[in-house]
């Protein structure tokens, strides 16, 4: 998880730097960097959706958890009556 959130930081750094340098830059060069911007942000976009999805995940297999103890509890209070 912690992988994930430094490649969501190197992504912001990407995105400005090549944002910083499309209105820099010649026009001769501005294609390149705004394809590199283009690609820098939608990869951006996906790792928060990856963050996302295994935060999500993560509190459904907690919740699974809860759920099976709380059912062994019940069927062991019901055994002992």
């Amino acid at each position: 998880m912690a992988l994930s959130y430094v490649i969501a930081f190197v992504l912001v750094i990407v995105i400005f730097y090549s944002g910083y340098q499309y209105f820099a830059v010649e026009a001769s060069n501005k294609p390149f960097w705004g394809i590199i911007l283009l690609i820098s942000f939608q990869a951006k976009i996906a790792t928060k959706l990856w963050i996302w999805l295994e935060m999500n995940r993560a509190s459904t297999v907690k919740e699974i958890k809860r759920l099976q103890l709380f059912i062994e509890h019940a069927g062991d209070s019901t055994l002992s009556r």
